[in-house]
C-alpha cells in the first residue's frame, strides 16, 4: 500500500479514496437534509406558519459545517432572510 503526503496534511492513496467515499456519503446526507428543509421552509412560508419557519431556521447551525455542499450557502442565506 502506497500512501504519500501531498502538502499541508493531504494524503494520496487508499486512505484518500476512503476519505472521499465518506465525504461523498456525508454530502449526500446533507443534500437530502437540504431538500427536506427547503421543502419545509417553502410550505411553512406559503401557509404563514411562523413557528414552523422558526423551527427550520433553528437548523442553520447544523448546516454551517457543510458550506461547500452545493446549495447550502444559498439555503443559509435564505434562512437569514426568512
Amino acid at each position: 500500500m502506497q500512501v504519500s503526503l501531498l502538502s499541508d496534511g493531504e494524503v494520496a492513496g487508499p486512505v484518500a479514496a476512503a476519505d472521499g467515499r465518506i465525504a461523498g456519503e456525508g454530502a449526500r446526507e446533507v443534500e437530502r437534509a437540504l431538500v427536506v428543509s427547503t421543502e419545509s421552509l417553502d410550505l411553512a412560508t406559503r401557509i404563514g406558519a411562523d413557528r414552523c419557519v422558526a423551527l427550520v431556521r433553528d437548523l442553520a447551525p447544523a448546516f454551517k459545517p457543510y458550506q461547500k455542499v452545493d446549495g447550502v450557502p444559498a439555503f443559509l442565506e435564505r434562512l437569514r432572510t426568512a
